[in-house]
């Protein structure tokens, strides 16, 4: 039962995502392990949970064996956008003819461009991906930044101000401060610090907002309003740092965790997980959780076991 479920659930899966189920993809929904280990990776792609190392060697051997698979191909291009593997997402998506892109698909491959400073390759595949998806504000918003980021920015103002009304109706504070930086680039100060200030209204911890505000404002000779928007640039982006390091940290204490595990060291998985536990989000919490349980169960000490499944269970309460 548990295999022909894993089954239905990726036969479905490869349905909502407008797959034809070919050959490989048919070997890869009847092999349960390779289905549960696809369901697994998916879960992990689409959670805050840390996409490890060793996630990504079982992916790469999974493609191996169901090489023409789509939706090991689908999870593949999570994978790398996960990883921030801006070039290696580029060259897979470019080997996809526009017109078969999807959506998603079409909004990852410029957000590789952008990410690699590949400025003049994310106008061009906006516009024509924008006439197969006129309505998307993501494509409009990423090509404007590409215009900006080559000095054009009459044409990243064409591209906002036609989708003004809409920008503030979403309240999208990542086009206003994209606005006030086009308002910057042309010599529009007064316009500039109107647009940036709105954006810090709506989202206090702009780095770019009050950067772009700092620099203005000493243009204009006020260094002292300069100087305060540049410590709350530089606190904003201290406490970025630090959170991003113990991100770093805790990707290598949940790998080293996973391998202790396949090794049997379960001593040293409790180690691991006890350090992670109390840093990790709640959806990662019971993931460690069940190593927790899993190790003290195979050293024997089930009372702990218990103890720790009891935390569990007030956990997904």
């Amino acid at each position: 039962m548990k295999g022909a479920q894993s089954w239905l659930i990726l036969l479905l899966i490869g349905g909502l995502l407008g797959c034809e189920q070919r050959s490989s993809d048919a070997q890869l929904v009847l092999d349960e392990t390779a289905s549960a280990e696809v369901s697994r990776i998916r879960k992990v792609l689409a959670s805050n949970e840390p996409f490890t190392p060793a996630d990504f060697v079982v992916l790469q051997d999974l493609r191996s064996r169901f090489a023409d698979a789509e939706l090991l191909d689908d999870t593949y291009v999570k994978a790398l956008y996960k990883r921030s593997d801006w070039q290696s997402l580029e060259e897979h998506l470019r080997a996809v003819a526009p017109a078969q892109l999807t959506l998603e698909d079409a909004t990852q491959l410029a957000l590789a461009y952008f990410r690699q400073g590949k400025y003049a390759e994310l106008v061009e595949h906006a516009r024509s991906l924008r006439t197969i998806y006129p309505q998307d504000f993501s494509l409009l918003k990423l090509q404007a930044a590409a215009h900006l980021n080559l000095g054009q920015g009459a044409d990243a103002a064409a591209l906002l101000d036609g989708r003004w009304d809409e920008v503030l109706a979403k309240r999208d504070f990542d086009a206003i401060t994209l606005r006030g930086r086009v308002h910057q680039q042309l010599g529009e100060s007064t316009q500039a610090i109107e647009k940036l200030h709105l954006a810090l209204t709506l989202s206090p911890q702009n780095k770019t907002a009050l950067n772009a505000l700092a620099r203005l404002y000493f243009a204009r000779g006020e260094r002292e309003r300069a100087a305060q928007f540049s410590t709350r640039a530089e606190d904003v982006q201290r406490r970025a740092t630090q959170q991003s390091m113990q991100r770093l940290h805790l990707v290598d204490v949940l790998s080293t965790m996973q391998q202790r595990w396949e090794e049997q060291k379960y001593r040293e998985v409790l180690e691991l997980a006890t350090r992670a536990v109390d840093q990790v989000d709640e959806k990662t919490r019971a993931v460690v959780y069940e190593y927790i349980i899993g190790s003290h169960q195979r050293l024997g000490e089930m009372e702990k076991a218990q103890q720790a499944r009891a935390q569990l269970e007030l956990l997904r309460k």
